[in-house]
């Protein structure tokens, strides 16, 4: 185009890239730009290999030229093509005119066509007439009908007073009007005819012998009707002088390889604003269900349907990642389906989100649904408020109109949704009802949904609905050995679920969750101690905000300072409150109120009983007491007439930390209900809800192994039901039989903790605490693994000393793999005893800083190096950064260079390109300068490796 074009004094560069609209003012610069990025553009597709059977003459809806698509078998020649652009131009240009103008009107509003169509369910989409009909009897005899650019909008041409009265009066009657720029030339009018004999004779001199045009070019300027005549049929003068001054003839063409959402269906439709559903990321997420009914909805807008009259079956939906909804923006979907498979992509943000199949649901005896109900004999039935108490706990929180399950029973394969006529909450109650059933203890979101029918004509019958309460529901079945799960007209298939990490809010805690008796024989850190007790009176008093009042006597300030520094590491706050007790002056105790307070910190206390007297009476009933005392000067005893005595931890440092709580004067251990847990079903809450509602306490004994989830839900009902209900986990297989008479138990009933373990003969629990200073271990030590599928049997373990030689590095920072997670919870083939890690930093003998690999045993004090796999650690990194990069490199060269043969400048895919793998096979590949394709699990991910890398590309990504 620019050789042809230069000796014009055309830039053709220069008309498509400059960034000044005002160059299309000139519309000799529209004509010629568009002529060449068309060509340019067919170019491109046949370059990669796009072959059409037919290509559409079609008027640009803006500029309103005519698209010549060229293929080898067009009769044109590239010189005549750009030329008769130029000689059109020219030629109108120099043409007198009438001052004229060009506007394009819509007769009827945008949000008449919309996606939500509850308001008129039985209104077809497209009923109205063309708008060309509508506009002809109201528009003036000066203005013609340029264009008829779809049922809602049309471009009129005619003079500029007559136009800009026309729509003036368009306007004031709320008909949307838009100037369309034109260069001042009313072409398909009237008025432009004045033009076409000098518009023929110039392109005469260009066309000089008229040749057939192909049968693959199809005419938008003439009729179908006439396309055998001789003015349709070649590539004449006579042909392009048609095409520019006649009237453009399009019809309604449906899109189904891309249809678009609008933005303002987000802001304008009441429907759409409650779809926000809060989740413990701290973001408000699109559900997926209003992902899929939007997708049902576009589909039968390409069909001239209402989607509520239109039956559909989904297949094979992947649900790439979630759509992250801000109140500050509007929501922009982009939905595309292939016309003949059903294909659809649903993307957000140039993302795409979700994909799948969707096509019109076909009635089929075989699938239809089966109405008979699942086995559900002395089940258990949870109602609303207890599903989604459970479900909050796990992490998922639903408010208003998706709380859509009326009922749930315990085993999933029965429950009752809510129905009131919106397809949204009711998918997504069919959702939940699979979240609930899932066993992971968190957040959950659907991955993979193999089929999805919804039968509209089925689920009118009405089977299975009934009315709850007031409200309509439809029974819900879920059939486990066919993972399918019915109701009504819908028909849920094999739902495949991804476990999301928990984003926590609080500040970070390095810790072990690890079993501590109550009273320890062994000696501990008194931070440690703390620790434990902490989460104790945390469980407690269901308070996470504790205020801690001190009696300042003497060492006051050793447990003081410990507490201050314990509180930094937990997502417990600690506010303080300080009484200065002189020369042992309890009675002002009398002037303080101790009411309010968690927990009483005092020192030497319990071998005092005038101040065990003098505090009891001022202490509130559900009160703590932490007390350190002196193991030197004073003998220990076991139990008072006041308190409890809970734990007992000796510290290092000569002193022991004693936890106490009031005894209950009233309190009758035997006035208590005992509740089994005999299986992982919650068959056991039937009873428990029960019980709960009665005056006596509840004691539920679970005596498998420990059950986290059973915690969780219990802190719920213990918040509800405050100190009414507590749980014995009994870990112990030699244990006696629990009885509440028994003295072995009764003794830790009146102490009435809310969580209680028994395990190897110690009451205890589970509590996390902060890791052992690594300074503290021996040098010659290595963590190792005594017990298969215990994770407590991890320890530090001595080892012979390494060879006296200089290979050896002082370990500073190692890592830890999947693999090692494997080794603790499934027994290798060898009973060897169990080493970790292969990654490690850390000084060598020389003291320089270091990075290498080694087999195994990498978490050690000290390792023997293996001098080919050893480097230096560069000046700009720090070791703990450098233990994360041999191990990847070491894996990548392996792969590339010793498993594959990888050459410089070729192309690789990498999938997982964000991990420590993937980012070390794209740095090797980029020092060959190969072309990269990677994948990533979503746009943070993505972000981050074009930040890591930017000479990859974007689109590649």
């Amino acid at each position: 185009c620019d050789k042809v074009l230069k000796p014009k004094g055309l830039d053709i560069i220069k008309i498509i890239c400059d960034k000044d609209d005002t160059i299309f003012d000139n519309i000799l610069h529209c004509f010629v730009g568009i002529a060449a990025v068309q060509i340019g553009l067919v170019d491109i597709l046949k370059a990669i290999g796009i072959e059409c059977d037919f290509m559409i003459e079609a008027l640009n809806k803006h500029q309103e030229e005519v698209i010549h698509h060229l293929e080898d078998d067009t009769v044109q020649t590239f010189y005549e093509k750009i030329f008769s652009a130029v000689d059109k131009s020219l030629k109108t240009a120099l043409t007198p005119n009438t001052h004229t103008e060009k506007k394009r009107i819509g007769i009827s509003e945008r949000t008449r066509i919309s996606i939500d169509r509850r308001r008129d369910k039985k209104r077809k989409l497209r009923q109205e007439p063309y708008i060309n009909l509508k506009l002809y009897p109201i528009c003036p005899a000066e203005i013609d009908i340029a264009c008829h650019n779809s049922s809602e909008s049309s471009t009129i041409s005619g003079p500029a007073d007559d136009v800009a009265q026309f729509l003036k009066e368009m306007t004031a009657k709320g008909i949307f009007c838009k100037e369309v720029s034109c260069s001042n030339i009313a072409f398909h009018s009237r008025y432009i005819s004045v033009a076409a004999p000098t518009l023929r004779n110039y392109l005469n001199e260009d066309i000089k012998e008229p040749k057939l045009r192909s049968s693959k070019w199809l005419s938008t300027s003439v009729p179908e009707n006439r396309w055998e005549e001789p003015i349709a049929k070649f590539s004449s003068p006579e042909y392009f002088t048609n095409n520019l001054l006649g009237k453009g003839l399009l019809t309604l063409i449906i899109s189904l390889s891309f249809a678009t959402i609008d933005q303002s269906l987000w802001k304008e439709h009441d429907s759409f604003r409650h779809l926000r559903l809060d989740v413990p990321r701290c973001m408000i997420i699109l559900p997926e269900s209003a992902i899929l009914v939007l997708t049902w909805q576009t589909l039968a807008m390409s069909m001239d349907m209402n989607f509520e009259d239109l039956s559909v079956i989904f297949k094979d939906i992947n649900f790439n990642t979630q759509v992250e909804l801000k109140p500050e923006n509007l929501l922009n979907l982009s939905i595309s389906i292939t016309k003949k498979k059903g294909r659809f992509e649903v993307v957000h943000n140039n993302e795409i989100i979700v994909t799948g199949y969707i096509v019109e649901y076909e009635d089929d005896p075989m699938r239809k649904v089966n109405h008979s109900s699942a086995n559900t004999i002395n089940d258990v039935t949870l109602f609303a408020a207890d599903i989604y108490k459970f479900l909050n706990l796990r992490g998922h929180v639903y408010t208003n109109q998706f709380q859509s399950l009326h009922s749930l029973n315990l085993k999933c394969n029965e429950a009752y949704i809510k129905w009131a006529g919106d397809w949204i909450m009711f998918l997504d109650g069919l959702i939940q009802i699979n979240i609930f059933a899932n066993k992971h203890n968190g957040v959950s979101r659907p991955k993979l949904i193999e089929s999805l029918t919804i039968d509209i004509n089925e689920h009118a019958k009405g089977h299975n609905k009934t009315n709850i309460d007031g409200a309509i529901c439809y029974k819900a079945d879920y059939y486990e050995n066919f993972n399918i799960l019915r109701s009504g007209g819908v028909q849920v298939v094999n739902v495949n679920f991804e476990n999301l990490i928990p984003q926590r809010v609080e500040s970070d805690f390095l810790g072990s969750l690890q079993f501590w008796p109550h009273f320890s024989e062994t000696e501990v850190e008194l931070n440690t101690a703390i620790t434990i007790n902490m989460q104790i009176i945390a469980d407690a008093t269901l308070q996470r905000d504790l205020k801690i009042t001190e009696l300042r006597t003497s060492n006051i300030n050793i447990i003081s300072n410990a507490i201050k520094d314990v509180s930094t590491q937990l997502p417990i706050k600690l506010r303080f409150n300080h009484i200065n007790i002189e020369n042992g002056k309890l009675n002002l105790l009398k002037k303080h109120d101790l009411s309010q307070s968690d927990l009483l910190v005092v020192y030497d206390f319990v071998m005092d009983t005038e101040t065990m007297a003098a505090i009891y009476d001022h202490l509130p009933r559900n009160g703590f007491i932490l007390s350190l005392e002196n193991r030197k000067n004073k003998k220990y005893i076991i139990q008072t007439d006041y308190f409890n005595i809970l734990t007992v931890f000796p510290t290092n440092d000569d002193y022991k930390l004693v936890l106490l709580n009031k005894v209950e004067i009233n309190h009758v251990v035997n006035d208590k209900v005992v509740v089994k847990v005999d299986d992982d079903s919650y068959s056991f809450m039937n009873t428990l809800k029960k019980e709960l509602n009665n005056n006596k306490r509840i004691v539920l004994l679970y005596e498998k192994q420990n059950y986290f989830d059973l915690k969780g839900y219990l802190r719920g009902l213990r918040e509800e039901y405050r100190n009414k209900i507590s749980l014995y986990m009994m870990l112990d297989e030699g244990s006696p039989d629990f009885n509440v008479d028994n003295n072995f138990y009764s003794k830790q009933l009146q102490k009435n903790l809310p969580f209680n373990t028994l395990y190897n003969g110690e009451w205890g629990g589970y509590y996390y605490t902060t890791f052992n200073n690594y300074k503290d271990i021996p040098k010659n030590s290595k963590l190792n693994l005594t017990e298969f599928g215990n994770i407590n049997s991890v320890h530090w373990e001595e080892i012979d000393n390494l060879n006296k030689s200089n290979n050896t590095v002082e370990v500073q920072y190692a890592g830890l793999s999947l693999k090692d997670v494997e080794k603790v919870f499934w027994r290798p083939v060898n009973n060897k005893k169990i080493s970790f890690g292969m990654d490690y930093s850390g000084f060598d003998a020389r003291g320089n800083r270091v990075m290498g690999i080694i087999a195994d045993g990498a978490i050690s004090k000290e390792i023997e190096y293996d001098l080919d796999l050893l480097w230096p650690v560069p000046k700009t990194w720090s070791l703990e950064e450098a233990a994360t990069v041999p191990l990847p490199y070491a894996l990548a060269y392996y792969s590339l260079a010793l498993r594959g043969t990888l050459y410089a400048e070729t192309t690789v895919f990498v999938n997982g390109g964000a991990g420590a793998l993937g980012q070390a096979v794209i740095s090797i590949c980029l020092s060959l300068n190969c072309v990269i394709f990677t994948t990533v699990s979503d746009s943070g991910k993505k972000a981050l490796l074009l930040k890591l890398y930017p000479t990859l590309k974007g689109t590649f990504v």
